[in-house]
Order: structure tokens, then C-alpha cells, then sequence
């Protein structure tokens, strides 16, 4: 694998993982603007579709669709950058 290759899935994993703790701070502050402490562990612990449902709870209580957009960047962005690179 070349240099540039490599540097290109290197980018991939720091982006993925750079947005994807950036849609979890955020949709923390949903889950606790709505239900608390408490609400934050629950969701965290047991019940973890809490963090599914969030970007569309934003949507239809706030009208914030920022949530929803960085976690599909996450999804769609990263693969992108892996786009033509062979395993050797």
C-alpha cells in the first residue's frame, strides 16, 4: 500500500472517529437538556436506542438539524476518502 494510500485511511479512521465523538457530545446535551442526569445513564447503560432516536428528537422539539447531519457525515464522509484504495 502506498504512502498516500495510507495516509488516506488513516483520515478516514480520524474523521470517523473525530465526528462521531463530536454527534455523541452532542446528542449527550439532548439527553440531558430533556431528561437529566439520570436520563444520560440510563441511555448510556440500558438503553442505548436512546442515542438512535436523538437527531430526530432534536428535529421535531428544536428544529435543529445539525445532530442529524454530522451523524449521517459520519456514515457517508469517512468511506469516501477509501474510495479506491487495493488490498495488496
Amino acid at each position: 500500500m502506498s504512502n498516500f494510500n495510507s495516509f488516506r485511511m488513516l483520515l478516514s479512521i480520524i474523521l470517523r472517529i473525530v465526528l462521531g465523538l463530536i454527534g455523541f457530545y452532542l446528542e449527550l446535551q439532548i439527553v440531558y437538556s430533556l431528561f437529566g442526569v439520570i436520563g444520560v445513564i440510563l441511555g448510556i447503560l440500558l438503553f442505548p436506542i436512546v442515542f438512535a432516536i436523538t437527531p430526530f428528537v432534536a428535529i421535531f422539539k428544536y428544529g435543529n438539524w445539525t445532530i442529524l447531519l454530522i451523524v449521517l457525515a459520519t456514515l457517508f464522509i469517512p468511506p469516501l476518502f477509501t474510495i479506491g484504495i487495493d488490498d495488496e
